[in-house]
């Protein structure tokens, strides 16, 4: 089994690096469990159904990141956000979680004393995509590097 230490995340909202300002995230993907057990069966029978993505992070208050996290949750119906988190440093070849999200909470506050932070739930709006980062540098060499064939789009793909 692989293990690594989340010491160096790297957590965009809407293309924005939050990374700097989280220390704590959760990404939770589950199916719904039904029932579809029939007569003269001894044990239960579940069937996945419907599938849920939600991510929490937790971290500390900054005057950029607040009104877009507020106006998430402000907007009657918010266009969702993409959300990606990359466990192990953003970097070409690491793997990376990807899902279209809307604000569903945004809790900002701290006590006497403390470092003024707040946390978050992002709920998917759709798929959890797991992936491999790739390039977004622009090239100014030619040479041999690692070939990733990504297929052909169509037009209700799209890369993020």
């Amino acid at each position: 089994m692989a293990a690594f230490i989340l010491k160096d995340a790297k957590i965009l909202y809407e293309g924005f690096d939050i990374s700097g300002l989280l220390n704590s995230v959760a990404l939770n993907h589950s199916a719904e469990l039904l029932d579809g057990s029939t007569f003269a069966q001894t044990t239960r029978v579940n069937v996945p159904g419907v599938l849920d993505t939600n991510a929490e992070v937790v971290g500390f208050h900054d005057d950029t990141l607040d009104p877009l996290l507020f106006e998430g949750v402000a907007d009657v119906f918010p266009p969702a956000k993409v959300v990606s988190f990359s466990p192990d440093g953003g970097v070409s070849g690491d793997v990376s979680y990807s899902m279209e999200a809307d604000v569903a909470v945004f809790s900002p506050g701290a006590t006497y004393g403390e470092i003024f932070a707040f946390n978050s739930t992002f709920q998917g709006h759709g798929p959890l995509i797991r992936g491999t980062l790739m390039e977004n540098t622009v090239q100014t060499a030619s040479g041999t590097g690692t070939a990733r064939v990504i297929g052909t789009l169509t037009a209700l793909d799209g890369i993020w």
